[in-house]
Parts: structure tokens; sequence; C-alpha cells
């Protein structure tokens, strides 16, 4: 058995899972996904594989007559079980690190901490994994009920600015300031580059208001005041995805099966210093875009 602590929003525990399956198809074992807190949003919304070992957490621990309390501290005794019968160590992997060389050493008997964004560390199975990532029905009906209109575009660009919790939550990395959001020059200089008359542009963002100023010269547009579901199908059915440096909209473009374009900041968190951060985080036919 393996066993990968979730941290993180929606994006990160994409990347995350990915993993996880990743190592359990090249291990031939099987994994748990060690979380603390509120049930893990990647169930809500996805239909994804579900081990034993979900199945166990669900029946347990997610149970109506327990108090909170009461779960998290169950669950914790659980999987302090878990490891003690199945996990030798605990491996932590950080977001430096060259993918390839961690997969090289990766084990059975091992708990994994990290957030693993790259598409190296599952590519293998990829395709298995887009297969299996999808929307659940309930999410997908509300979204075609509500956005249907949007089929009568011809071409639609997707714009993610991500702003509230970029302001001052990086400085750990030393990646030249604790602001890592993306100016928006950034957005202004792809627009100008790739627009066309026929474009439909959809700005998404957990911050619209400010968004709606700065890009109301903009013909032709939609400001996303909807929940994060509904943002990640807006962005899952562009045929341009312009992304920020966030794996929330790095998952909706990568999951996009529309034969899409995608334009990303060059460096992701480290465009500040010119370094890449973390390391191989796109895929090779993403365009990178230089950020000024």
């Amino acid at each position: 058995m393996i066993g990968l602590t979730l941290n993180g929003g929606l994006g990160n525990l994409l990347f995350i899972y990915a993993h996880a399956y990743y190592l359990s198809k090249k291990l031939n074992t099987s994994f748990v996904l060690i979380k603390h807190g509120e049930p893990i949003l990647l169930y809500r919304y996805f239909n994804v594989e579900r081990n034993t070992f979900y199945y166990i957490d669900q029946i347990f621990f997610e149970h109506k007559g327990f108090k909170l309390f009461f779960s998290h501290y169950l669950r914790r005794i659980y999987l302090s079980c878990m490891q003690l019968l199945f996990v030798s160590k605990v491996v932590v992997v950080n977001n430096i690190e060259d993918p390839l060389i961690v997969l090289n050493n990766v084990k059975d008997g091992t708990v994994y901490e990290g957030y693993f964004q790259s598409e190296l560390y599952f590519k293998s199975y990829a395709n298995e994994l887009k297969q299996t990532l999808t929307i659940k029905e309930k999410y997908a009906n509300e979204y075609l009920k509500n956005f249907d209109w949007l089929k009568t575009k011809k071409k639609i660009v997707t714009i993610h600015i991500r702003r509230t919790d970029y302001k001052d939550a990086f400085g750990y990395l030393g990646l030249g300031s604790s602001n890592l959001i993306l100016p928006f020059d950034y957005y202004h200089q792809l627009i100008k580059e790739i627009h066309h008359p026929l474009h439909f542009y959809v700005f998404i963002s957990d911050d619209i208001a400010p968004v709606k100023a700065e890009f109301a010269y903009l013909p032709n547009t939609y400001f996303s005041e909807e929940n994060e579901i509904t943002d990640f199908q807006l962005m899952l059915n562009a045929d341009i995805c312009i992304i920020a440096n966030s794996s929330f909209s790095w998952w909706a473009a990568y999951l996009n099966k529309r034969k899409k374009t995608v334009y990303c900041p060059k460096y992701y968190l480290g465009f500040l210093k010119e370094i890449e951060y973390p390391t191989k985080i796109y895929p090779e036919n993403w365009i990178q875009i230089a950020v000024r």
C-alpha cells in the first residue's frame, strides 16, 4: 500500500490523486488518500476510482451521526494504524525536484507528501486518467442547462485570473515576492496577439470586480460569478485556454478534450525570478508566454 497526503484546493488534489493513481498501477498496489478536515472535493465533483480505503472512510468517518471532532479523531487513529501496518517510511517530495528522478525511486509501503505538479508524475497513465476524471452527471447537467447558449459562439476563449489567495501567500518560497499574482499585462498582451472578431471571451476569477473593470474595453465577453465546478467546466469546454499560474486552470485546460490551444505563464510561480517552479510543470505542447 502507498499513501498520499492531501493538501490544497481542487487543482492540487487532482495532481495528488493522479500521482496516487500512477503509483498504484506502477507498483501494483492499493493507495489511501490521507486527508484532514473537510470531505475531499475530488470525490464531490468527479467520477473517480474508489477503493476499499475510500469506502471505509465514508462508512465510519463521514456518517451524519458523528460529530465533526469525533469523526476527525477516529480518522487520525485509523490512519495511524494503517501506516503502522502497511507503511515503512514517509517521503517528502519538493517542487524543485526533477519528477523523473523522483519516479526512479518510488517504492511500495511509503507515504508520499508533496504536490506532484507535473504531467510527468502520471504521464504513463495519462490517457486512462483523462477517461477516469469525468465530472459527475449532476454538475455536468447543470452546466449544460445554464450554458447551452455558449454553443452559439464560434470560438470560446477562457481567461483565468487568480488573485485573492495569491496576494500574500508565497513569501516562504523565495521567488521574489510573497505576491505572485500575474500582472494584467500578461493577459492584455495575449489578447492583443490572438484577438479575432469572432472570439468570445469568458473571464474567470476569484475576484471578478477588478477584472471586469480592467477588461471592460473588450466586446463579446462574459464575466463568470459561478461556483468553482462551473468555472472549471467553462475552461473544460473552451477552444483557447489562457491559464494563470494556478493548478485549478492547469487541470481544466489539461482535461479539456477539444482541439484546444493552451497559453500559460512562463516559469509558473517563478516568473519574477525567471526560475521554473515547480519543475517541469507544463506539458510540451502548451505555449509558454513571458510575463513582463
